[in-house]
């Protein structure tokens, strides 16, 4: 256990001697800090809080004073008043709190609201390098791989039956049962077959930004729309209990439900 020791300007006050409880290494450039205002701490996003909470103590009378009157006894009134205060980092500001009968504090780091804004421009803008990935540089030599493959081609398998012709007892795609995946899995691709086909690609460069969000939003409604339809071959009060979900009934109820979101009669 490590204590760091800082200090808060507060008006024309200096309160110093301020000791810091932690076990991981606090952001740099934190010694001095400077009051900036009151804050509800509960509010302040998860996301930004980038260390803490840390139990905070001093031995000087002063300090001890300053927190008792700034927080302790407003917290009675008002439990959820924090003080904020920043640092000579400009992105680093620390909040001190009263909770559980002692001071607390935790630190904020304003860079993260940066970084979400540039994922999320990428994410909008939709290039082919975006939040969650790097797309591979396309080779451009794969005549090894053709010579591989082709003569993996020429060698006959014994072990393997020859590909037969379709014939009249095979069983057609649209009414083979779907288990639980498989019915999730062609909700989300039909869904999406579904919007292409009216012209509606969320991830289109053409696309206005505000029809991209109109667009997913049509996207996330049909298909959670869809899942919670399909249900209705597993309830009791209509007989269908048990019964197997095709393609077929996936494919009737995404098209049907796009039909209501988003297709519109033209006028007469």
């Amino acid at each position: 256990m490590a204590f760091t020791t800082v200090t808060l300007r507060h008006e024309q006050k200096t309160v110093s001697n301020i000791d810091i409880e932690h076990e991981s290494k606090l952001p740099p450039k934190i010694g001095n800090l400077e009051h900036v205002s009151l804050v509800d701490f509960e509010k302040i996003p998860w996301f930004l809080v980038s260390h803490g909470p840390f139990k905070v103590f001093s031995s000087d009378d002063d300090t001890s004073e300053f927190f008792k009157t700034n927080l302790a006894a407003v917290a009675v009134t008002e439990p959820h008043i924090g003080i904020l205060s920043k640092s000579q980092d400009p992105q680093t500001y620390v909040v001190f709190f009263f909770q559980d009968m002692s001071i607390r504090c935790f630190c904020i780091d304003f860079s993260t609201l940066e970084r979400l804004f540039t994922a999320s421009s990428s994410f909008e803008t939709g290039t082919v390098d975006n939040v969650f990935y790097s797309a591979l540089r396309p080779r451009s030599d794969t005549s090894v791989f053709d010579r591989v493959l082709e003569s993996k081609s020429s060698r006959r398998n014994q072990y393997v039956a020859p590909k037969t012709t379709p014939s009249d007892t095979t069983t057609q795609l649209s009414v083979t049962p779907l288990n639980g995946d498989q019915i999730v899995q062609a909700v989300n691709r039909m869904t999406l077959s579904g919007l292409r086909l009216r012209g509606l690609n969320p991830s289109s460069g053409s696309t206005l930004s505000k029809d991209r969000v109109v667009i997913k939003e049509l996207y996330h409604m049909t298909r959670k729309s869809a899942l919670f339809a399909l249900r209705k071959f597993n309830y009791g009060f209509n007989g269908a209990t048990g019964q197997e979900v095709r393609l077929s009934d996936v494919q009737d109820v995404v098209e049907r439900l796009l039909q209501a979101y988003a297709d519109v009669e033209p006028p007469a």
